[in-house]
């Protein structure tokens, strides 16, 4: 069983816990809230089979557009985005805001693990990922 998702928002990295002497370790507040979007576009996919799947493999695919800066007589159609963002860093948030939906259990249940990062001529960023039993 498969399923295939995508969701129109630029990816961001999971930063490094902060810490302060009080609480202890906590997230920044741009993380919380990115990954408060994540949950909400991914939540329009819920459904029983996706709940139910034990899912193992995971495949997350990252189109960044070009910054405006970018002359156009640089930029491709389609092109491995090889600066800028790890991409275990990049499919952190991802795996957490499916954690939390109650998709998978744990993120370590992943044993196969595919990520891409592309940049293009496109208006939107977005995110494609596919979830394999």
């Amino acid at each position: 069983m498969e399923q295939h998702i995508e969701i129109f928002i630029e990816g961001k990295p999971a930063p490094r816990p902060r810490f302060n002497r009080k609480s202890g370790a906590y997230n920044p507040p741009e993380y919380t809230k990115y990954l408060l979007e994540l949950k909400e576009l991914l939540e329009q996919f819920q459904s029983e089979q996706i709940q139910q799947g034990d899912w193992n493999e995971l495949e997350v695919k990252f189109y960044f557009s070009y910054p405006k800066t970018t002359p156009k007589k640089q930029r491709r159609v389609l092109e491995y985005h090889r600066h800028s963002f790890d991409c275990d860093n990049l499919v952190k948030p991802i795996m957490d805001a499916m954690q939390e939906l109650g998709w998978i259990k744990n993120d370590s249940q992943i044993s196969k693990l595919y990520v891409v990062k592309m940049r293009g001529e496109m208006t939107d960023s977005k995110i494609q990922i596919s979830l394999f039993e």
